[in-house]
């Protein structure tokens, strides 16, 4: 996708330095300035750490979604800003970007399917203990010679297939004993992540592939201190708890799988205790792509406003009622087919 118009994207791309690939969770790729890309706090810091060279991959963002937030990125990112009537051209911008918005409000409130595979931006195999390594070599593929062609004996061509099987046969073994290695150094090996009110937490490599974002990243060798800039110290302190029991839990008999589903029932007890928290920890999940902790949190909500009244939800989730009775009646007349259901 082009960024910008004609001769501004091009001045826009040369003074930001360069382009920037994004790619979908579909596997689009979308080329943006740098200074649209920089828009992201979380794209602003791998581009610092040099990240960005084989493409940004985004698991939690489809192809649609990640266009329109291009869009706004393109106005904010490489317009300035110095002047009033600057100023004024980018709340129109943004009036006029909801405005379009608003008429698709299912699409605005629409979650991005979160069970998509995220695009891997390497090639390398993953070092995962959970993860099965990419097989790096193929079969070869022989074409059967025609009767007017000649083609060895069958003698030669038994001989080669079998030398052929004895390669395969070392190579998987090379590749059985360095994934075996890998795995090894996967639990020694620790990841520095940062949370945005500054606090530093070091997590084994097992632990922190419990999250696919920072499993690509330390696929693509750019994990040694990851900072989460959406992330707060408490927060991110309960997700490390979730991320550790699985990643260096063993879950292969009844009795290990029962009792992580212990564990998912305690956390999930704990976390009911607070709300606000619960809530921290499902936008975190999502942020960071931890597709089995977003699972258990967004299914307690469901179950949490199952069946329940406004006035329960707003007290189970300390909502607060500021809607006036003809606010709520108008809202109700806007949207009749999400009530119809409801007494």
């Amino acid at each position: 996708m082009a960024t910008g118009s004609g001769e501004a994207a091009a001045a826009a791309a040369a003074e930001s330095g360069g382009v920037i690939t994004l790619k979908s969770n579909e596997g689009k790729a979308f080329v943006v300035t740098e200074a649209s890309a920089r828009q992201s706090t979380t794209i602003g810091n791998m581009i610092d750490d040099g990240c960005t060279k084989d493409g940004i991959p985004l698991p939690n963002v489809d192809s649609k979604t990640l266009e329109k937030v291009i869009q706004y990125c393109d106005e904010h990112g490489n317009s300035n800003s110095g002047t009033d009537e600057e100023r004024a051209a980018l709340r129109r911008f943004d009036k006029d970007f909801i405005g379009e918005l608003d008429g698709d409000r299912a699409f605005l409130a629409s979650p991005t399917p979160s069970r998509a595979r995220p695009p891997r931006r390497s090639a390398r195999p993953s070092t995962s203990p959970t993860t099965s390594p990419r097989r790096t070599w193929r079969r070869s593929r022989r074409r059967t010679p025609g009767p007017s062609e000649e083609h060895p004996s069958r003698e030669r061509a038994m001989a080669a297939a079998a030398a052929e099987e004895e390669v395969a046969v070392e190579k998987k073994g090379e590749g059985a004993e360095a994934a075996e290695e890998k795995e090894k150094d996967s639990g020694s090996r620790m990841i520095t992540l940062k949370s945005n009110d500054e606090e530093v937490v070091e997590v084994t490599e097992a632990s922190a592939r419990q999250s696919n974002t920072i499993a690509n990243m330390i696929d693509d060798d750019c994990a040694e201190f990851i900072p989460l800039p959406n992330v707060d110290s408490k927060t991110l302190a309960m997700v490390i708890q979730y991320c550790d029991e699985h990643g260096n839990s063993n879950s292969g008999t009844d009795e290990e799988r029962a009792a992580l589903r212990r564990f998912d029932r305690d956390f999930i007890g704990e976390l009911d205790k607070d709300k606000a928290s619960l809530i921290k920890v499902i936008m975190a999940a999502n942020y960071l792509n931890i597709q089995g902790l977003l699972d258990i949190t967004c299914q307690h909500v469901v179950d949490t406003i199952k069946s329940s009244s406004d006035e329960e939800i707003r007290e189970a989730f300390d909502i607060e009622d500021d809607l006036t009775e003809a606010e709520k009646e108008e809202i109700r007349k806007e949207n009749a087919w999400a009530f119809e259901e409801i007494p």
